[in-house]
């Protein structure tokens, strides 16, 4: 791991045994048919805070660059620099209010502090499954179980304005966002993220290797 990323000590907030019920959105077949360290990462509880350390390859396209800057006053949830074989740390703990926060640290340039993502997977009144990064932008996820891995899949994307939730028209956001999580080996696990737009084609994708860490 990069000296950048080993100085890093990720916010350790409310601790609480709560977090969306992972088990239910997904079903209790497809639940059955993921592989056992999976579903022990995203059972629900995060009591205690765990890193997971790894290496990530990050891309986007040009029309990517102009959907990452103009995320930026939201949170700055999509990376404007491009990358391969980066360190990279995933801190996953509770919010404390019913959510599961997922800190990230990319380190995209070795002589750049490192860029810190942070998004929060929480449930809604009607089930629904979101994910919200600090400023407020956030999606709606459909989650079910592929070739024993668990896959997220955007639905909708929405700002959050005192407290309201306000629908983004397809045209102002980057695409449909797909993330998986894999079994790879015993305690290691592949992410692969990517969006596609129907005009612009693939706008950002992330791809890379992560090991059970320890706990923050």
């Amino acid at each position: 791991m990069a000296l950048g990323l080993r100085s890093i000590r990720p916010f350790s907030g409310p601790q609480a045994d709560a977090g969306p019920e992972f088990e239910s959105l997904v079903g209790p077949f497809g639940w059955r048919r993921l592989h056992p360290d999976v579903r022990r990462r995203f059972s629900t509880g995060h009591a205690a805070a765990v890193t997971y350390p790894g290496r990530l390859d990050v891309a986007r396209n040009w029309a990517g660059f102009f959907f990452a800057l103009g995320a930026k006053p939201f949170g700055g949830p999509l990376p404007i620099r491009q990358a391969q074989d980066a360190a990279a740390i995933v801190c996953v703990r509770s919010d404390g209010q019913g959510g599961v926060v997922w800190e990230r640290w990319l380190e995209l340039r070795p002589d750049h502090p490192p860029l810190r993502v942070a998004s929060t997977k929480q449930t809604d009144a009607n089930g629904q499954l979101l994910e919200c990064v600090d400023g407020g932008l956030g999606m709606a996820l459909r989650v079910f179980e592929q070739n024993h891995g668990l896959v997220f899949v955007s639905q909708s994307y929405f700002i959050t304005v005192l407290g309201r939730r306000i629908p983004l028209p397809n045209w102002l956001t980057p695409g449909v966002c797909r993330v998986e999580h894999h079994h790879v080996a015993d305690g290691q696990f592949r992410f692969v993220m990517s969006v596609q737009h129907r005009l612009f084609g693939t706008t950002f994708s992330q791809t890379g290797i992560f090991h059970d860490g320890q706990d923050c």
